[in-house]
């Protein structure tokens, strides 16, 4: 796995200092104007977005935002001054870490791994939690079928469930597929 580090200096001028922590690592710089008007991409979670700014506004945070919604990557950000109101709302925009007042260049290589291990937490977390609403729904779609079956063909609920399992298995289908199409059919599916 190749880790990549992308600076956005918004004019702090630390730049020496973070060559010199990721002196191994592929870096690149971009510039406030390119970042904010969002002329960047191939962001990957391989790449650490590194934030170098004298305080944090909303035009940022919306472009954070944004950046995490199409490329979604781990987020360090060093601003030099700001409150803890601006750091809570950097990592609800979706920073992984937020430094204020805080640039101690023999900390930023613990910094840089704190916020990629914090990125990889959150991100198998919204995996696990779309997956569980997946299945929420399936089961829903699968449980409004069966009493419908067994309301429309006097079934039992486990001989309802039997022939939604059969007919999956059959066409080759998942349950909830066959569960939706006999609801289309029935017309009750929303």
């Amino acid at each position: 796995m190749s880790e990549s580090v992308v600076i956005v200096s918004f004019g702090a001028g630390h730049f020496d200092v973070f060559s010199k922590a990721f002196a191994d690592s592929a870096f690149s710089i971009i510039y406030r104007d390119a970042f904010l008007k969002g002329h960047f991409s191939g962001f990957s979670e391989d790449t650490l977005l590194i934030i170098d700014c004298d305080v944090i506004d909303d035009e940022m945070l919306s472009q954070i935002s944004a950046l995490q919604a199409r490329s979604p990557c781990p987020v360090l950000i060093f601003s030099a001054s700001g409150e803890a109101a601006d750091a809570q709302k950097a990592l609800r925009a979706g920073a992984s870490s937020c430094v204020i007042d805080g640039m101690q260049p023999h900390r930023i290589g613990t910094l840089a791994a704190i916020a990629r291990e914090r990125f990889l937490q959150s991100r198998k977390l919204q995996v696990e939690l779309a997956e569980t609403k997946g299945t929420l729904e399936a089961r829903k779609v699968i449980d409004r079928a069966k009493g419908v079956m067994m309301e429309q063909r006097g079934l039992k609920e486990s001989e309802a469930y039997d022939l939604l399992r059969k007919t999956a298995m059959k066409q080759s289908k998942t349950m909830r597929e066959v569960a939706e199409s006999y609801l289309a059919l029935s017309g009750l599916l929303d």
